[in-house]
């Protein structure tokens, strides 16, 4: 499904994480299209003022999810699935960041880094994949981290899932090239929003604003549908020659 003249092809899109940071300011950013939205995530307040205010533009429905109920998300799938019909262009967003120490690691908090960043987005394949194949195509962005290039102390768990999923979506891209079922990676650095907060380092004064952030995910994993998205392209360069 190419894009063309520059301009978003889709119609419709399924966000998860949608009332974080970079997913709320990317659903705004698609809302100007005048896409159909589907916005799923914990939070169920944020969620709830963020449709309110995408029903300005489009039309927008909110699913309450708990990523790490995954019988629950599948059923939920599903669900949403047979209520709004087609989906051509699914975010994976959602994600948690939460530094641990090797010297007392917390395996349970762990664990549930894997079944967010990771295993909730297969999940989210084995139920729409199927779909986009039967109706001729789809594109799936998934929201990977520079985390995913290299470990850093006390984010093991981050950076782990965050790496498992960077290459989920590698083979997928290589599995279903043949489908019109296309794949974009992408792999930001800090970005300026409430998940760094929790982060084991200071980098609030280093992060990229979202906005920013946002306009390049837009460009080139929405639009161009690059298999390949990472910033800032320095920050990668020096992770490169650190690990």
């Amino acid at each position: 499904m190419s894009a063309k003249r520059g301009k978003n092809p889709f119609k419709r899109a399924l966000i998860t994480g949608a009332a974080g940071g970079i997913m709320s300011e990317l659903t705004q950013r698609l809302a100007d299209d005048g896409m159909a939205l589907i916005l799923l995530d914990l939070d169920e307040k944020g969620l709830e003022k963020l449709r309110s205010n995408l029903m300005k533009k489009t039309n927008a429905r909110s699913y309450v999810v708990d990523m790490t109920d995954l019988e629950g998300l599948e059923k939920m799938l599903h669900q949403i699935a047979e209520e709004n019909g087609p989906v051509d262009l699914i975010v994976a967003g959602a994600g948690i960041d939460r530094p641990l120490t090797m010297e007392s690691f917390d395996w349970r908090l762990g664990s549930d880094h894997f079944t967010i960043n990771t295993v909730a987005n297969y999940v989210i394949c084995s139920v729409l994949i199927p779909r986009m194949i039967q109706q001729g195509g789809g594109h799936f962005i998934g929201i990977a981290s520079l985390a995913a290039f290299g470990g850093f102390p006390y984010e093991s768990a981050y950076c782990g899932s965050k790496a498992a999923f960077k290459s989920i979506l590698e083979s997928a891209r290589a599995e279903l090239s043949h489908t019109g079922v296309s794949f974009s990676t992408v792999c930001p650095g800090f970005v300026n929003t409430e998940m760094i907060a929790g982060n084991a380092y200071d980098v609030k004064d280093s992060a990229m604003d979202v906005k920013k952030a946002v306009e390049k995910i837009y460009r080139k994993a929405v639009v161009k549908q690059k298999a390949m998205v990472i910033f800032p392209f320095l920050t990668y360069i020096s992770m490169c020659f650190l690990n």
